[in-house]
């Protein structure tokens, strides 16, 4: 066994819209804690802004008023 992988703080696409409202209502709403090991690691994208598209942390600060990194990239317990 390899401890090697990499843990992500997230919700699902599908969970987006509930999420970012809850937030936006000022309800408590915590996003999940996940290990993936290496082997199971297809591949890692970068979210970016493509020409007028928006990325997905424009999307959530848009329906949510709070930058995606304030909310996503907390250390545990914070």
């Amino acid at each position: 066994m390899s401890v090697a992988g990499v843990s992500l703080r997230g919700i699902t696409l599908e969970a987006l819209d509930d999420f970012a409202r809850q937030l936006k209502n000022g309800e408590s709403a915590d996003p999940a804690l996940v290990f993936f090991p290496m082997h199971r690691v297809e591949r890692i994208e970068l979210d970016s802004r493509n020409g007028d598209i928006p990325s997905v942390a424009d999307r959530f600060l848009t329906k949510s008023g709070r930058h995606a990194i304030e909310i996503f990239c907390r250390e545990v317990g914070e």
